[in-house]
């Protein structure tokens, strides 16, 4: 694992995210504490010191489980909720993701200018297919005057541009519209992505 300084401190240059921790069959919010906890052991094995996550993650279970999983390390051995740093967070959902995502920081190996051209246009591909680069963080949702299920109408709609239908996507037709947003842009500070959320819900009513 590769790390670099900061204030003192040793903090590697990969770090688990909170958000994609194992979840019970049936409770998409509700963390499974065996499974996560191996995949917490995991990341502290292969040298990965630095973790963050967010009371919107998995309805604040991810906190909670966090908190009891690192609570068998000393404090000192890891690090949470840093900004401005130059870490690479990633939600892994099992011990396999961890030890494969851990080895590509081993040593460092920088990209080709060719390669970076190539991921480049990788890269907009991906998104002109896939359509709004949603994470599901629900920074947007606490926020929201309307109360709407941001991440999820967001979900729909690139399931509706992908697949022509939306009826896998579970809850949808239980939530409030698009048409119900307010166009008040408090959610856009919110959002790590950069979405225009107005915007994208504006299409989904046009869509409709």
């Amino acid at each position: 694992m590769q790390y670099q300084d900061f204030y003192g401190k040793k903090i590697s240059t990969l770090g688990l995210g909170g958000l994609r921790f194992p979840t019970v069959d049936g409770d998409p919010n509700r963390i499974d504490r065996a499974a996560g906890q191996k995949v917490v052991d995991a990341a502290m094995q292969q040298g990965i010191n630095v973790f963050d996550t967010a009371w919107s993650y998995q309805d604040g279970d991810s906190e909670r489980f966090l908190g009891e999983a690192l609570a068998k390390y000393p404090r000192e051995s890891f690090l949470l909720g840093l900004s401005g740093v130059q870490t690479v967070f990633s939600g892994m959902s099992d011990v396999s993701q961890v030890i494969e995502n851990a080895a590509l920081f081993d040593a460092p190996k920088p990209l080709s200018a060719a390669e970076r051209k190539t991921l480049q246009m990788a890269a907009g591909a991906f998104l002109k297919t896939m359509g709004v680069p949603c994470s599901g963080c629900r920074y947007c949702c606490g926020i929201c005057p309307a109360g709407l299920e941001i991440p999820l109408l967001i979900k729909g709609y690139n399931e509706q541009n992908i697949t022509g239908s939306t009826w896998k996507i579970g809850m949808l037709t239980e939530t409030k519209g698009a048409s119900a947003c307010l166009s008040c842009g408090a959610c856009l500070s919110r959002c790590p992505q950069k979405i225009d959320i107005p915007g994208v819900m504006k299409k989904i009513v046009e869509q409709q």
